[in-house]
């Protein structure tokens, strides 16, 4: 029994090392379970003496970093594009994780959220692709951004992704769809959620 947990071991830190150099981000808990042919109680207790070896070191919420592949690894929740209000990090709005090679995106808090319609198209941004958003309140000129802007029709804000210019002549926003059946339109004022940094879409 102890060859065969050594055997399950060893399988299991050599899928890790070969699914991060493939993939560039690490396999999630019911993957390696799978591959292993394990349960997923059975697979974290794995994890577990993988870690004590000194083998990978995990830090926080699904960070893995593997001595061979050295590459810190993170998730990223994934949101809905809500109509109204402004994106939460809250455990009941998370529909669920991407691993992410933090190295390879940079430090910094990112979350992901589901296109909604046609507005983006021109920058390859369509209906049910998932949209990678680093969190930070500030952009540059011509930068595609979550923002919030106040809604015509009522009090609450409105979450859109566009690519955004400063009108410093008229001290307003330029909001401008990647649509050329769209026209720009412009708003006084803007709460900037994030900036987008990948598109993750379904290749069939």
């Amino acid at each position: 029994m102890r060859a065969k947990n050594e055997d399950t071991k060893i399988r299991i830190y050599e899928y890790i090392n070969e699914y991060i150099k493939n993939n560039r981000v690490s396999p999630t808990i019911n993957e390696i379970a799978k591959n292993a042919g394990c349960a997923v109680s059975t697979a974290y207790k794995f994890l577990e003496r993988l870690k004590d070896e000194g083998l990978i070191d995990t830090a926080g919420r699904g960070r893995i970093t593997s001595s061979v592949n050295n590459w810190e690894m993170g998730y990223a929740p994934i949101l809905g594009m809500v109509a109204c209000g402004k994106p939460k990090l809250a455990v009941e709005d998370i529909q669920g994780y991407l691993p992410l090679n933090m190295d390879y995106f940079g430090k910094g808090e990112y979350f992901l959220l589901v296109a909604s319609g046609e507005s983006m198209i021109n920058a390859d941004i369509k209906d049910g692709d998932l949209v990678l958003i680093r969190k930070q309140n500030t952009f540059e000129n011509g930068q595609i951004a979550v923002v919030l802007t106040e809604s015509d029709c009522s009090d609450e804000s409105m979450a859109t992704l566009k690519r955004v210019y400063r009108d410093d002549k008229n001290k307003r926003f330029r909001l401008h769809p990647e649509n050329d059946n769209m026209k720009d339109f412009y708003v006084e004022n803007i709460d900037v959620i994030g900036i987008a940094v990948k598109v993750i879409k379904d290749v069939i």
